[in-house]
């Protein structure tokens, strides 16, 4: 089987492409940056060169460049070469940047999916596996949210998603659609950079009264939803909720945070609309060039909000199962953020 992974110098492929390869999976890779891809994976996988004759050397990665937000004529070229051959499309390209324009989000998010939705079509390719999130969930109704919860994106990021989850509904390919809780481990550190600083630094807060859940899942299992969305028959045109059924309140994570900083975890408390309200006023501050803070209402939203999710059909139906617990993780994680610092 010939594997399409999209968005391959991202973060969650970089935990993703040594799974698949140690599969045994044929792959096909296309980026906006495909010298990133090469240098990241060189010791791992044997990449086609250009000019080199793909029949005689089908073991080897095929690598593709495009702009998926643009849609020249080069880029839609080398995303019809990528999706050629293919037997599954795993679509992890996006952008995740709640301070980015509207405008820049849904070309990247939603135009993006079209062209390569539209190239996999045409390539005859029987499966379209695609990431979004729990961000299409962003004003629950009721909890634990599942997969029946009405869609109700609060934001650009998850508006666009829900869009793109349309357009993957409405292509006639075969998909799967996996819709990710918060990720974290080594490399994934927006936000979470932001809160393990102030709580080194004694200046983090609880939000509201703490006991608030937050849905984590590891990188590591993120990517194992993934393959499994390409392996099981039982999947298809189905979406999924993936997260750790662990059940980690606010207080209890920025205690394990602190925990694995060996500082003392927060004590002060302030109220949500004190925090959202500092949240737009850093946006405003970085706006107008005044600051480089990456808090917004998005990231308070995640820390102080109730969002609790029910994975008994990615248990069930998909084979998902988190392996990761939340403190074992986290201990990893913040051990590559004191790396980085």
């Amino acid at each position: 089987m010939r594997v399409l992974v999209t968005g391959a110098a991202g973060r969650l492929a970089e935990y993703l492409i040594p799974l698949l390869v140690k599969k045994g999976y044929s792959l096909n890779f296309l980026d906006y940056n495909a010298e990133r891809v090469r240098e990241r994976f060189k010791k791992q996988i044997a990449f086609l060169e250009p000019g080199e004759d793909a029949a005689g050397a089908p073991t080897k990665a095929r690598l593709f460049q495009a702009n998926l937000a643009k849609g020249d004529p080069d880029d839609l070229a080398q995303i019809e070469a990528a999706c050629k051959e293919c037997d599954c499309v795993v679509h992890l390209a996006a952008l995740l940047d709640y301070s980015a324009p509207r405008k820049r989000i849904f070309a990247v998010n939603v135009n993006g999916t079209r062209r390569v939705l539209e190239a996999a079509k045409r390539a005859g390719v029987k499966r379209f596996v695609f990431a979004s999130s729990t961000s299409v969930y962003r004003a629950p109704r009721y909890l634990p949210i599942d997969e029946k919860h009405p869609v109700a994106p609060a934001n650009a990021y998850g508006q666009s998603k829900a869009e793109a989850e349309r357009l993957v509904r409405a292509s006639g390919l075969p998909y799967v659609i996996l819709r990710f809780a918060l990720v974290y481990g080594p490399g994934f550190e927006e936000g979470f950079r932001y809160v393990a600083d102030k709580i080194k630094e004694g200046k983090m807060v609880l939000i509201g009264s703490g006991e608030n859940r937050i849905a984590f899942v590891h990188a590591s299992d993120a990517a194992q939803a993934v393959a499994l969305a390409i392996e099981r028959r039982e999947a298809v045109n189905r979406d999924f909720i993936i997260a750790s059924d662990e059940s980690v309140t606010q207080e209890q994570a920025l205690a394990a945070i602190a925990d694995a900083l060996g500082v003392k975890p927060p004590e002060k408390r302030v109220f949500k609309t004190l925090a959202y309200a500092g949240a737009h006023y850093s946006m405003l501050k970085r706006k107008v060039g005044l600051s480089k803070s990456i808090l917004t209402p998005e990231n308070v939203g995640t820390l102080c909000e109730d969002r609790w999710y029910d994975v008994t059909k990615a248990r069930t139906v998909l084979g998902f199962e988190a392996r990761v617990r939340f403190e074992d993780g986290l201990h990893e994680f913040i051990s590559s953020l004191e790396k980085k610092s």
